[in-house]
């Protein structure tokens, strides 16, 4: 016989034996099925709502009049003139970026003080949702 073929019927047998060792293991435990945990709690669209947009507004517009020091190796990034505080044209590039990686992967974990004022449903992180309204606060 041609070895491949052994080797291939080995295998074909091995993988069916595994299986049905498998399903006679939890047929003789009987214990039922456990479902699948969700990975991220549902949320509902209440949860969004702990800030009211205006005052999102106002503090994004208090966020760009202010010059915050920069408080991580990201936010040094883009501190383009080096002097330890984030301008109005370095904290929108810097939003612009946030935006496009919550695009791009659909979150984004928080690294920073400025984006906490985005976290609506306070979760750590930047979803789609929530950078929308860092689209808005940059226009």
């Amino acid at each position: 016989m041609n070895k491949r073929l052994v080797f291939v019927l080995f295998f074909i047998i091995w993988g069916t034996t595994q299986a049905l060792a498998q399903v006679v293991d939890n047929s003789v435990t009987q214990e039922p099925a456990k479902p699948q945990e969700e990975v991220l709690p549902r949320r509902t669209k209440s949860s969004y709502n702990l800030i009211s947009p205006q005052e999102l507004q106002k503090q994004a517009e208090a966020l760009l009049a202010s010059e915050p020091a920069v408080s991580n190796f990201v936010e040094g990034r883009y501190d383009v003139n080096q002097d330890g505080k984030l301008q109005k044209d370095e904290i929108k590039a810097f939003f612009s970026d946030i935006v496009f990686a919550v695009e791009r992967r659909g979150w984004i974990k928080i690294n920073s003080p400025l984006l906490k004022i985005f976290d609506l449903d306070q979760d750590g992180r930047i979803n789609r949702l929530e950078s929308f309204e860092i689209k808005k606060s940059l226009r």
